[in-house]
């Protein structure tokens, strides 16, 4: 005895789903996935100084336009913990005595004068510590710093050699 279409489609169960397998979502209704998590500033990896040292003695042609915007990449790098493209007060304060050692050697490369003189830490000479990534509040500790790491800076009109 022959079944007819009716009779197969009555032994279904009533909300029973068929064998066919299950289509993915539309790629507009698949859920999109986060991008990756960057770790906070705190996190982040500062090389040792030795090594931005190392890596502004090798930058040639000391105290040039070209030279201080390298060595302001590696300063903001490593140091600019709020990411403001500027060392602050505290920022700069911090630079350890090896990194301000090559700064004032490649300095020295270029010019007869220390990095004091060159870049005006003293208040009788123009500011252009923002060359290498220094803020123009940061002047004082800047200056306090080179002292620290450096010696007093020279008086005006002596060679140091």
């Amino acid at each position: 005895m022959r079944r007819s279409a009716s009779t197969n489609a009555s032994r279904r169960p009533c909300g029973r789903r068929s064998r066919r397998a299950r289509r993915p979502p539309p790629a507009w209704r698949r859920p999109r996935r986060s991008p990756p998590r960057r770790p906070p500033v705190d996190e982040r990896v500062v090389p040792p100084p030795t090594t931005i040292a190392t890596a502004i003695d090798r930058i040639p042609q000391g105290g040039s336009d070209a030279w201080d915007a390298s060595v302001r990449l590696l300063l903001l790098a490593a140091y600019d913990a709020d990411r403001d493209e500027a060392l602050g007060i505290g920022e700069t304060a911090a630079l350890p005595c090896p990194v301000w050692e090559a700064i004032n050697r490649g300095v020295r490369s270029g010019w007869a004068d220390d990095v004091h003189i060159v870049y005006g830490f003293r208040d009788d000479l123009i500011w252009i510590g923002g060359a290498l990534g220094l803020h123009d509040d940061a002047r004082q500790a800047a200056r306090d710093a080179a002292e620290r790491c450096l010696g007093a800076p020279p008086l005006p009109g002596t060679l140091r050699l």
